[in-house]
C-alpha cells in the first residue's frame, strides 16, 4: 500500500502534485489503491489505474490502531 502525507489538498497545485507523485508509484508497483492522509479531509479520488482514498490522520492512526480512543 503507498501513503502519501499532506496536510491539506486545498490548493489545488498541492493536490495535483501528490495525486501524480502516488499514480506514478502506483503504475510502478503495480497497485491499484493508494491513501493520501490529510489533517481533516475525506474522500476517493479515481485515477486511472485504481483509486486514491483520502483520510483524515486521526482515522488513519485509528484504523492503524496507533491511537486509543
Amino acid at each position: 500500500m503507498q501513503i502519501q502525507v499532506c496536510e491539506t489538498l486545498v490548493n489545488p497545485l498541492t493536490r495535483q502534485r501528490e495525486i501524480l507523485a502516488l499514480q506514478s508509484a502506483m503504475h510502478e508497483i503495480g497497485i491499484s489503491e493508494a491513501i493520501i492522509v490529510t489533517k481533516e479531509e475525506t474522500g476517493q479520488i479515481p485515477v486511472k489505474n485504481g483509486n486514491i482514498e483520502v483520510i483524515p490522520v486521526w482515522k488513519f492512526l485509528l484504523d492503524a490502531g496507533l491511537l486509543q480512543q
